[in-house]
């Protein structure tokens, strides 16, 4: 019955195990059953780690483990090749320093437990090659209106092209940017290290003076609407 069961499952695709209450041993003989899958989906399914079978699953690029109780982010995964990960409405915070999820290009990690600006640097290091993410829902954004979320998301992820559904414009990027720059000193948690890259970036002098910072990125933004027209 096993090599009857592999014979006819190894050229799977897509396994959904969503809300199964799917075992330890299950999960472990995933990828000699399904050697070949693309997408996973195990969500809601009360799981709070994963272990090395997922590295064994050397085609799957889309994992959705949505739904379940993770605290932070599984660590295997940079062992794995996937592209799409959707994590959200778990527990997650953002304290992890030295982990790269360098092959991630979509992330879903929206209603987590996100609550600082920090954590947000931090998420551009872990996925430096994010193109696609949905974080809204989480702590950090209940007291700010959708442009302040996104202007704070954008200015942060250098390689972001749709947040929350919706695709950066180059408009948006440069003013979040630019914006991003201006509250350096501010008192706001801001990560020095991006102000001084998009400062390069955008040809703006940082200088000590807040007013000063402010009255330069002005005449930036002037300069930009009149060149887009």
């Amino acid at each position: 019955t096993k090599d009857f069961c592999t014979d006819h499952t190894s050229s799977l695709k897509l396994l959904d195990l969503a809300v199964t209450k799917v075992s330890i041993a299950l999960l472990e003989g995933i990828p000699s059953h399904f050697p070949n899958l693309q997408q996973l989906h195990l969500s809601d399914n009360g799981l709070n780690t994963l272990d090395e079978w997922i590295s064994k699953l050397t085609s799957l690029n889309t994992l959705d483990i949505s739904l379940n109780n993770f605290t932070r982010l599984p660590e295997i995964l940079q062992q794995s090749k996937i592209n799409a990960l959707n994590i959200s409405d778990n527990k997650i915070k953002i304290t992890e320093y030295d982990i790269k999820f360098p092959h991630i290009e979509t992330l879903d990690i929206r209603r987590n437990e996100i609550s600082d600006f920090k954590e947000l640097g931090l998420l551009n290091q872990i996925f430096p090659n994010l193109k696609n993410l949905r974080i809204n829902g989480n702590p950090i954004f209940d007291d700010l209106s959708v442009d302040e979320m996104e202007v704070n998301i954008i200015a942060r992820f250098e390689n972001l092209e749709f947040v929350n559904g919706t695709e950066i414009s180059k408009d948006e990027r440069t003013n979040a940017e630019l914006y991003f720059i201006s509250k350096a000193n501010s008192g706001s948690e801001i990560d020095q290290s991006r102000v001084k890259s998009l400062a390069i970036k955008h040809k703006v002098h940082v200088t000590q003076s807040r007013r000063t910072d402010e009255d330069n990125i002005m005449s930036k933004l002037v300069k930009l609407r009149l060149n887009y027209q």
